[in-house]
């Protein structure tokens, strides 16, 4: 009987302790809120460069996989990595509308170490884009 009881007890503290916590008042919002921290003056200055950085990045690695491609296509050797390479470019392109800017800079390096493994493995001459080689 004492162990229907103690689980009874249980219970009803369980269902009373939302009642008895306290909210935060309307529109301070939650922990999260509180605890956020806002982003230094100093990195705010930097980000424009880095997200401009990641930018040209992408520009590179939309014209280096348009070029791989075609000589893909030309050679008639589609093995399926180009539509590997078409996912990775797909997930920082993704990853960039979403301001996520150091993982669209990640999957970026993914896709330029998986194009050059392709060109080295099918031996693709494909130049890099001219705006690129600097």
């Amino acid at each position: 009987m004492s162990a229907r009881l103690l689980l009874m007890l249980a219970a009803a503290l369980a269902s009373s302790g939302c009642s008895l916590m306290q909210w935060p008042p309307d529109g301070a919002g939650g922990v999260a809120e509180q605890r956020w921290a806002p982003v230094p003056q100093a990195a705010r200055k930097t980000q424009p460069t880095r997200l401009q950085q990641v930018e040209h990045h992408m520009d590179c690695s939309v014209q280096r996989y348009d070029l791989i491609a075609a000589a893909v296509e030309n050679t008639g050797q589609n093995t399926g990595r180009v539509a590997q390479l078409e996912l990775v470019l797909n997930r920082a392109k993704r990853e960039l509308a979403g301001n996520l800017v150091e993982d669209a800079d990640r999957s970026l390096t993914r896709f330029d170490q998986q194009a050059a493994a392709m060109r080295l493995v099918m031996q693709i001459s494909a130049p890099d884009p001219k705006a690129c080689t600097a």
